[in-house]
């Protein structure tokens, strides 16, 4: 197994300011840093400042009979299926 050898060289002191980017070695240019919603489309960037929605609120009723509906279909479709796991 392959254990890196850990010298004096290797290590870092907790001093070292770790946010600067090491200076390169090679000619190539730094790669960009990222900008927030840089890239936006036009009509999403001047929506961006809007406040979120909030959704509406639901009953319990509602949500019980929304989960039924969700149960009941499932229980339909493996009751459909003819060679159940279950």
């Amino acid at each position: 197994m392959f254990e890196p050898k850990i010298t004096a060289a290797t290590m870092t002191s907790p001093s070292e300011d770790h946010t600067k980017a090491p200076t390169p070695v090679d000619s190539r240019p730094p790669l960009p840093r990222r900008r927030r919603q840089a890239n936006l489309a036009p009509q999403l960037a001047a929506e961006a400042g809007s406040p979120i929605e909030e959704p509406p609120v639901r009953s319990a009723e509602l949500a019980r009979e929304t989960m039924t509906a969700f149960q009941r279909g499932t229980r339909r479709a493996r009751e459909a299926r003819p060679n159940s796991q279950e």
